[in-house]
């Protein structure tokens, strides 16, 4: 997700993206510069927010329709034990507010203490995804 949202080249379409059991580094950083607070006073940026914007630079005051029209699926395991449903939630509602589409699925009793794809569940939505945004049958 993070290298989504560090593109330069922003002319690129990806069909979409698919991540499971994850999280976004810098989610609130993000989110206080989506919500205008990033042009604040250096004495209130953090290292972290100025890191942000630089790597984000290229479509966060101008979002580009071609890198807003990559569809995202998220599958998160509830009992995730290495990484918290609420940090794949959080992933979620930051790429929303981005201007995302996010297919947003949540598994209960994946392998490995939750932080596996579940099966066959997980495997079937993300076929599903797949197939409806690269028209394969």
């Amino acid at each position: 997700m993070w290298t989504l949202l560090c593109q330069a080249r922003l002319d690129r379409r990806l069909r979409g993206l698919v991540a499971t059991n994850t999280w976004l580094p810098f989610a609130k950083n993000i989110e206080k510069i989506l919500a205008g607070r990033g042009n604040a006073s250096q004495d209130d940026r953090s290292d972290s927010d100025a890191f942000v914007e630089s790597m984000t630079s290229a479509w966060i005051t101008a979002p580009s329709r071609s890198l807003l029209s990559t569809p995202i699926f998220l599958g998160h395991g509830t009992d995730d034990a290495m990484f918290d449903v609420q940090l794949g939630r959080e992933a979620r509602d930051v790429l929303s507010k981005v201007g995302f589409r996010v297919e947003w699925k949540e598994y209960l009793g994946a392998e490995l203490e939750g932080h596996w794809i579940k099966v066959p569940e997980e495997v079937d939505d993300i076929t599903t995804f797949l197939k409806r945004y690269t028209g394969s049958d």
